[in-house]
């Protein structure tokens, strides 16, 4: 989704739903937007505008629901709340799936069918498993997918972008001269797996924290 697009799209759906908060808007232009297959959405984004769609669509969804970043080291589960609000005048019956090249359990949604009603909003979870993502190769991809809804007829009516990122862990750096006294300066920190080092600027206390990606030591 380049930025110039989406901001026009927005502008567009504000004027033709004006009682839509700006994060509504978000969601519809999102989860209205056209798959791209089989692609992973931190590389590539949820997937691709599509205005008419989202001008026509009456039901949308949560945009994304992400689970990583910082972490104790407990690889538990998280969930995150998917909402479908309908704007239309009938209710919807919407079928739920987990479309994910993840494995088994990672993304799990907790109804298999909602039924939005008319100016209402209808409402499932989405569990993510982080203990399902040990032995993932170093460099590869974060796990991600998309939850989606389709109605009766089998047509896929919206969706919502899901991921689970690399942990982060919090690294205390520590600098001290010559004579073992905290003194400022640069560190670089490398991982298996980047292109470039992470670049730690510490001030004249000698200490700085940092949140890094990798798996608890």
């Amino acid at each position: 989704m380049a930025a110039p697009h989406t901001v026009g799209a927005a502008a567009l759906l504000a004027a033709a739903h004006p009682g839509l908060t700006g994060a509504q808007l978000k969601d519809l232009v999102v989860s209205s937007s056209q798959l791209l297959g089989n692609t992973n959405v931190l590389q590539v984004g949820s997937s691709r505008v599509d205005v008419p769609a989202a001008l026509s669509a009456t039901v949308f969804a949560t945009a994304t629901a992400f689970a990583g970043g910082p972490t104790d080291g407990s690889g538990s589960a998280v969930q995150r709340p998917v909402t479908y609000p309908d704007t239309g005048d009938i209710p919807v019956a919407l079928a739920l799936t987990v479309e994910a090249s993840a494995p088994a359990g990672m993304f799990r949604i907790s109804d298999p069918q909602v039924v939005v009603p008319a100016h209402g909003t209808a409402s499932a979870t989405l569990t993510i498993d982080e203990s399902k993502a040990a032995g993932r190769p170093a460099g590869e991809a974060p796990w991600s997918g998309q939850v989606v809804a389709t109605d009766a007829a089998g047509n896929a009516v919206t969706h919502t972008a899901v991921l689970l990122a690399d942990p982060t862990h919090k690294l205390t750096v520590r600098i001290k001269d010559a004579q073992g006294n905290p003194t400022r300066g640069i560190a670089y920190l490398f991982k298996s797996g980047m292109d470039a080092a992470m670049t730690v600027y510490v001030d004249d206390t000698g200490v700085a924290e940092v949140w890094v990606p990798g798996t608890a030591p």
